[in-house]
């Protein structure tokens, strides 16, 4: 009976110690990682210690001055292709002509207008004789008064001599009579006369001369619009580049709708990689810092760079040739880090997707 009793407590001192065991195992883990230690690294609560670790975060490898994806050459009037003057991968310089759409009706339109000018500009030649016909008409109308003025003073002269020459009854009424109708003939002449020269005054050319100079600064605004429309027909190098991609050939017409651009092309300049930090991370970046690009597809090809500026704003991931969406949407948004590439014998190609080590060891 003793024997059948000291076998029956045996298992619920073995659970005993057991339940023991577990609870000692259980505080050395809990006191082994405290909630609230100041060097505590996991990822939900990344180390915020000037001795942070680095941060390892995706980019593309892009130009400096803007994304090369919006650098997309079109010429700003639709038409029909008529001329590609590049090829894929060709070197250009500021103001190459690249490609051209019909010319031929703007051409026309050019030349109607230059026409036009010509026209206009003859027209104020014309004008400005006729101010010099005025001044020469003015000289003579203002002679002819004087003129009629002289005759109005000889005929009261004749007129005062027959008077005193009839108290000498050596003369007749009718003679005085004859030399009156001359004198009061002679003013309305001379009044005649008078008003011909305010009527010249009056017909100054000057409104004339303005109206022709206005017109000719019209036309030469048409002839502006008029080449302005004809470079529009051409796509124009804006800086020293080279040309990605071509999508058009001579015979396609382009507008407004065509939903790929002609010509993508890339100025020259620094590559440069486009990282894209995660907030969480954000405070462990910092200019100057050193990088480690890594080929996403190979890890093995590597480039050394530094961090050369940091975004003002957390935005969401650029897409390529499109705006940056900054809507209130549930889009993830990350701080834009630009790393500056080290020379390198093969830098890494445009677009390139790869991995940055920001102040790791690889």
């Amino acid at each position: 009976m003793k024997r059948s009793s000291r076998w029956t407590r045996l298992p619920w001192v073995l659970g005993l110690g057991l339940l023991t065991a577990s609870l000692v195992g259980a505080g050395t883990v809990l006191h082994s990682r405290p909630t609230d230690a100041p060097g505590r690294t996991d990822k939900a609560y990344p180390d915020r210690t000037e001795h942070a670790p680095g941060v390892v975060c995706h980019g593309t490898v892009d130009t400096e001055n803007g994304s090369y994806t919006e650098n997309r050459l079109s010429p700003l009037q639709p038409g029909e292709v008529t001329e590609v003057l590049v090829y894929e991968g060709q070197s250009v310089k500021k103001g190459d002509i690249l490609m051209r759409v019909n010319e031929e009706p703007f051409q026309v339109q050019l030349a109607k207008a230059e026409v036009a000018v010509a026209i206009a500009e003859a027209q104020l030649a014309q004008a400005r004789q006729g101010q010099d016909r005025w001044q020469y008409l003015v000289a003579a109308q203002q002679a002819a008064v004087e003129a009629a003025a002289a005759k109005v003073r000889a005929a009261d002269l004749r007129l005062r001599k027959g008077k005193y020459l009839l108290t000498k009854e050596m003369t007749n009424a009718d003679e005085i009579a004859a030399l009156e109708e001359d004198l009061n003939a002679g003013r309305s002449l001379a009044k005649a006369e008078e008003e011909k020269l305010r009527e010249a005054q009056a017909a100054r050319p000057d409104a004339k001369i303005d109206e022709a100079t206005k017109n000719v600064d019209l036309r030469k605004q048409f002839v502006k619009e008029a080449q302005l429309a004809l470079q529009n027909c051409r796509a124009v190098a804006p800086a020293d580049g080279t040309i990605l991609r071509l999508n058009v050939v001579p015979g396609v017409a382009i507008g407004p709708q065509t939903r790929q651009a002609p010509i993508l092309f890339v100025p020259n300049g620094p590559r440069v990689v486009r990282a894209e930090v995660e907030q969480e991370f954000a405070h462990r970046v910092h200019p100057d810092q050193p990088a480690v690009i890594q080929d996403e597809a190979n890890s093995a090809v590597t480039w050394q760079g530094k961090v050369k500026r940091l975004a003002d704003a957390f935005l969401p991931r650029r897409a390529a040739g499109d705006a940056v969406n900054l809507s209130n949407g549930p889009e993830t948004r990350y701080l834009e880090c630009l790393v500056e590439l080290a020379p390198s014998a093969t830098p890494p190609r445009l677009g390139q997707r790869v991995r940055v080590n920001l102040g790791t060891r690889n």
